[in-house]
């Protein structure tokens, strides 16, 4: 069904409850079309009531599950997906398309029974994972990796696990064995690259190369190949990947972020300016993108501006010691010697280096 057709059944649906608010099919069906147009909050209650009146429907109780992990209530999500694993298989009718979180399009096509016992495993897992119970997550990725050993997903997932609980070298053998199941998985090759800093070892392009190479809508390894090239300094190299990062995930401020950053390592002031406006529009509490603009500001010689910036940086980290010293800097370019020696000395205090000939000129006739 298309939309213009799924609307037309949400309209028929409701009308339907207004007339017999206890059709429970009816809640039940609303709950996929508002499900399908991403009212999670919506559906999630009217698979819930769908529930008060069928208890024991493995398919509603598989999608409200599913949705209190989208929404993330973890441990109402743990609930539903424990209580699924009690329900005795029965027919089912609904079909589930899945998505994976790596993959454009469908990759999984099955229903709550039809995947056995392998599915609830899983998404218990993640739900135990982002729970940090990640002893228990263990134990039911094992669960479902017994039941389909051959699911590179799964080991993915384990070694997430693995990862998150500090286990970075059980997270390595998972990653590794996803790659031996599918050598074009490239969730794995981007978390071993990420995986790298952590085992002592230098970040691969290669592995982002590859990740990339068999998944061209990571934005994740664009932003993080790109990070790689603005430490050494290939910062063109660097702005192509945070422009195919941003294109992929335009909602993501740590990518206007550093690509402001390059922009400014390329001298192009307005353009950084710009970029880290719309990382605050994204995050106001980024308090590197106020320092940052701020900085621009002031290499701009527009020093109120940059106080402003400085100040706000502050408000939201008020021990930002970066952030004092620059202000102090801010002030003495506009001869207002007793805020900036005061700055530059609390920015002394928190722990920058402050050169004793700059104090002394600043702060020469302040006590």
């Amino acid at each position: 069904m298309d939309n213009e057709q799924l609307e037309a059944a949400l309209k028929s649906l409701n009308t339907c409850l207004q007339i017999d608010p206890a059709f429970a099919d009816a809640y039940y069906a609303r709950g996929l079309v508002k499900e399908h147009f991403e009212f999670w909050a919506e559906a999630l209650t009217d698979f819930s009531i769908h529930l008060t009146f069928n208890p024991d429907h493995s398919e509603a109780l598989f999608k409200r599950a599913q949705l209190h992990y989208q929404l993330k209530h973890y441990s109402l999500a743990k609930e539903d997906f424990l209580r699924l694993l009690l329900l005795p298989a029965g027919e089912t009718s609904t079909i589930f398309f899945e998505r994976d979180n790596f993959n454009v399009g469908v990759n999984q096509i099955f229903t709550a029974q039809s995947s056995g016992k392998k599915r609830i495993y899983s998404w218990l897992a993640l739900a135990e994972t982002a729970l940090h119970e990640y002893s228990q997550a263990l134990i039911h990725f094992d669960s479902a990796i017994q039941l389909s050993p051959r699911d590179p997903d799964l080991y993915v997932n384990k070694g997430i696990a693995f990862e998150k609980s500090g286990d970075v070298k059980s997270a390595r053998t998972s990653y590794n064995k996803a790659l031996e199941l599918n050598p074009n998985h490239a969730l794995a090759y981007f978390n071993l690259q990420a995986l790298s800093p952590r085992l002592n070892q230098t970040q691969s392009k290669q592995l982002l190369d590859s990740a990339i190479a068999h998944n061209t809508t990571l934005p994740y390894a664009y932003a993080e190949r790109g990070y790689i090239h603005l430490n050494n300094g290939k910062y063109l190299e660097a702005l192509t990947d945070y422009n195919n990062a941003i294109k992929i995930n335009p909602k993501e401020a740590d990518y206007y972020l550093n690509r402001g950053v390059i922009h400014e390592k390329l001298k192009r002031f307005q353009q950084a300016y710009e970029d880290y406006s719309l990382a605050l529009q994204l995050n106001e509490g980024l308090v590197s993108a106020w320092l940052n603009r701020g900085n621009v500001l002031l290499k701009l010689k527009k020093e109120k501006l940059a106080i402003e910036d400085y100040s706000a940086a502050i408000t939201f980290e008020s021990d930002y010691a970066a952030a004092y010293y620059n202000r102090g800097i801010a002030y003495y370019q506009l001869k207002q010697y007793a805020p900036a020696c005061r700055d530059l000395r609390t920015a002394k205090r928190l722990g920058r280096a402050l050169p004793t000939s700059l104090e002394g000129k600043v702060c020469i006739n302040t006590p």
